[in-house]
This record gives structure tokens, C-alpha cells and sequence, in this order.
């Protein structure tokens, strides 16, 4: 499975960054350098972290590690 570096730009410019995505149907398996925190605000769904499969919906935290592919 290929995997290419995603970089993030951030709407607030501190130690953090904020972003929106609105993403409907994204393949784009990608991994990066900062930890990722979502907070699915609609639907449901599945994401591959690692080599594990996860399923998450409306109201659920998904936090992804530095590095990991997802």
C-alpha cells in the first residue's frame, strides 16, 4: 500500500493548528508529522490506522498518532 506525506497548514497559527474537512469519500491513504485529533460532526464511517480497521460515527473523537499511516 503506497502512503504519501500529507502536510497541514493551520487556520490558527500557534503551537497547534485548527482545519476543517469536509470529506465524503477520501482514499487518500496519507500520514504526517503532527497528531490528529477529529471530531465527526456527521455520518459515519471507517478509517484504516496502521494496519487495524476502525469504524467511528457523529459525536466520536478519533485522535491518530504522529507518523501512522491512516
Amino acid at each position: 500500500m503506497d502512503s504519501q506525506y500529507e502536510s497541514h497548514s493551520s487556520i490558527i497559527k500557534r503551537s497547534f493548528g485548527i482545519s476543517i474537512h469536509n470529506r465524503n469519500n477520501d482514499d487518500n491513504i496519507h500520514w504526517h508529522e503532527n497528531i490528529e485529533i477529529m471530531l465527526i460532526t456527521e455520518g459515519e464511517g471507517v478509517i484504516f490506522y496502521g494496519s487495524e480497521e476502525k469504524r467511528f460515527k457523529r459525536g466520536d473523537i478519533v485522535i491518530i498518532n504522529s507518523g501512522v499511516i491512516h
